[in-house]
Order: structure tokens, then sequence, then C-alpha cells
């Protein structure tokens, strides 16, 4: 799924484009790569959150007005969001 989008991306116009697989970040690392990032797309068969709450809203601070656009393509979810019950 991942080759997919990033072909799909790049034939889009995309100037850059990173890959991160098979590789552990900390919480630090994952607020910088997601603050440097315009678009997020996650596939991952991870047994817990890889994006949460916390890291995207530290990854938002330093870019107050530039939006952040996160696609989660895998099955089940990895994204946590806040939502009512």
């Amino acid at each position: 799924m991942g080759s997919l989008v990033a072909r799909r991306l790049k034939a889009e116009g995309c100037r850059e484009i990173v890959v991160v697989n098979g590789r552990t970040m900390g919480t630090p690392e994952v607020a910088v790569a997601l603050a440097n990032a315009d678009i997020i797309v996650t596939s991952t068969g991870a047994s817990d959150f890889v994006l949460t709450n916390e890291n995207i809203g530290a990854a938002m601070l330093p870019r107050p007005n530039r939006p952040l656009f996160i696609v989660d393509i895998a099955v089940p979810r990895g994204l946590r969001s806040r939502r009512p019950h």
C-alpha cells in the first residue's frame, strides 16, 4: 500500500517523499518528522497506536498556521484521535 501511495504522490507532483519503514522512533523524533510534513499516510501493523494526540500536538506547535493532512489506510486504524464515546 505504501509504495502505491508514494508512486501516486510522485505522479501528482510531490517534490519530496520520506518513507519511514521498519524503524522505531521516539516521541521527539516523531514530532519532528510530523512537523516537517504536509501529508502523512500511515499503514502499519503495529500493536499500539503510532500517531497520538500528544505527538501530533507537539508537531503542530511550530506550525500553527500550516495544516497537516493525515490519512490512515491501515486496517484496523493506527491513529488514535479524540472522539466522544
